[in-house]
C-alpha cells in the first residue's frame, strides 16, 4: 500500500530535541578542546544529517534519506527521530522487515511517539502480521484517541482481518475527528455497502463528492449504492458522472446497461 505522506513533522516532535549538552566544566585549560564544545559539534552535525534526511524523504528521495538518517544515528543510536524517520523511508522502499525493526529500535528509544506506533503498525499490516500491526494502533490511540489517521489504518487492518463491523466503527471515528477526511469517507461507504447498510454507504459516498466532485470511486460507488436501492435515473447520472472522469471505466457502462436491460424488462 502506498500512501500520501503525511505527519512528517512528528518526526521532529515529541522527543525530537537535540540531546542535551554536556555541562561546561567550571575551569578549561585554554588549549584543550572542551566537552561542552564537542558536544554541541556533534549536535550540530546531527541536526545538520536529520535536516538532510527530512528534504530526502519530502522529496520522496527514500534510499537517500535511509543514508542520511543511518549517518544520524551513527552520530547517535539511541536518537529516536533518526530511528523512526529511517523504518518511515524504508516502509516506502517496501523493506518491510528493516522498516520493522527501526520502527521498533525507535518506539523502545521513545514510547510516547504516536507516529512511530502508527507507522509501526501500517508496515506490519503490509508485511502479513495483520494482528500484530493491531497492538500497534492500540499503542498510538492511547497516546492520541483523536488521531483520525490511526483510526483509519485500524479499519484498513481489521477489514484485511474480515472483522467488519469492527472496521466500519472505526472508519466512523476517523470520519468524525476528520470530517473533511475524503479517503475516510470513501472507506466507510464501501465497508458500509459490504454489510448491507446502503442509506450509510450512499450518505458516506455524498461526503466524497462534497469534499471532491472529481473523484473517480465516488461517484461510481454512489451509482452503484443507487442501483441497489433502485433509484435507477439517479445511477445512471451518477455512472454517467464517473465516465466522463474516467472514460475507460467499463464497469460504470456495464451497470448503466444492466439498469436499462431491467428497465426495458419491467416495461
Amino acid at each position: 500500500m502506498k500512501l500520501a505522506q503525511f505527519g512528517l513533522s512528528l518526526l521532529l516532535t515529541t522527543a525530537a530535541s537535540l540531546p542535551t549538552t554536556l555541562a561546561a566544566p567550571t575551569a578549561i585549560a585554554a588549549t584543550s578542546v572542551s566537552p561542552f564544545t564537542a558536544a554541541l559539534a556533534q549536535n550540530k552535525t546531527l541536526e545538520a544529517k536529520m535536516d538532510e534526511a527530512m528534504a530526502a524523504l519530502n522529496a520522496g528521495r527514500y534510499a537517500e534519506s535511509v543514508a542520511a538518517f543511518e549517518a544520524a544515528i551513527a552520530l547517535n543510536d539511541t536518537y529516536a527521530p533518526a530511528h523512526i524517520g529511517k523504518g518511515y523511508a524504508l516502509y516506502h522502499l517496501e523493506r518491510y522487515d528493516e522498516a520493522i525493526a527501526a520502527l521498533q529500535r525507535g518506539t523502545e528509544l521513545d514510547s510516547t511517539h504516536e507516529f512511530a506506533w502508527m507507522w509501526l503498525g501500517i508496515t506490519l499490516d503490509d508485511a502479513g502480521r495483520p494482528q500484530e500491526a493491531l497492538a500497534q494502533y492500540a499503542q498510538a490511540i492511547a497516546l492520541n484517541p483523536e488521531n483520525a489517521k490511526v483510526w483509519f489504518h485500524q479499519g484498513i487492518t481489521l477489514q484485511r482481518l474480515e472483522r467488519y463491523q469492527e472496521a466500519l466503527l472505526s472508519y466512523d471515528k476517523a470520519v468524525a475527528l476528520q470530517p473533511n477526511f475524503e479517503r475516510g469517507w470513501l472507506s466507510r461507504g464501501r465497508m458500509a455497502g459490504h454489510l448491507g447498510q446502503l442509506e450509510k454507504a450512499l450518505q458516506s459516498f455524498e461526503q466524497v463528492l462534497a469534499l471532491n466532485s472529481q473523484n473517480v470511486d465516488g461517484w461510481y460507488y454512489k451509482g452503484l449504492m443507487l442501483m441497489l436501492l433502485e433509484r435507477d435515473q439517479d445511477a445512471i447520472v451518477a455512472f454517467e458522472r464517473s465516465l466522463a472522469l474516467n472514460p475507460n471505466l467499463a464497469e460504470a457502462q456495464e451497470k448503466i446497461d444492466a439498469i436499462r436491460q431491467r428497465q426495458q424488462a419491467r416495461n
